[in-house]
């Protein structure tokens, strides 16, 4: 079941990036991923697994690149504020801090994110 769920989130994430060719990309995918450290690395894992079952091979048809901001606000913005600067396709945040941060920076760029408790009540979603 939890593979299932992390092919779910790898195709919202690849749906979002613009319905590329999985077979044959232009270039690498960039996904800026940024989670709040700790035991959140599974989240991160599974979601590169779910990539790599989908045909994204790391390095040629998908690039990450990963920040742990071990808890810092300040470094969940500097990660937005680079992941702009780099011009990812899409930026994957994980926890609710993490991605209230993320979501202040980035409006340009589609998030997906994971381990958010209250989407709607933190004001991430409409609905």
């Amino acid at each position: 079941m939890l593979k299932k769920h992390w092919v779910i989130i790898a195709s919202i994430l690849l749906a979002m990036a613009g319905w590329r060719d999985v077979s044959w990309p232009k270039e690498p995918y960039r996904v800026g991923v940024v989670s709040f450290g700790g035991g959140q690395v599974e989240a991160i894992l599974g979601m590169q697994e779910g990539m790599k079952e989908l045909g994204y091979e790391e390095g040629k048809s998908i690039a990450y690149t990963v920040v742990d901001t071990a808890g810092s606000d300040e470094k969940a913005r500097a990660a937005a504020e680079e992941f702009l600067r780099r011009k990812a396709d899409v930026v994957y945040a994980v926890s609710t801090p993490v991605t209230i941060q993320v979501a202040q920076v980035i409006k340009s760029i589609p998030i997906v994110f994971n381990i958010v408790s209250d989407p709607v009540g933190t004001g991430l979603v409409r609905s």
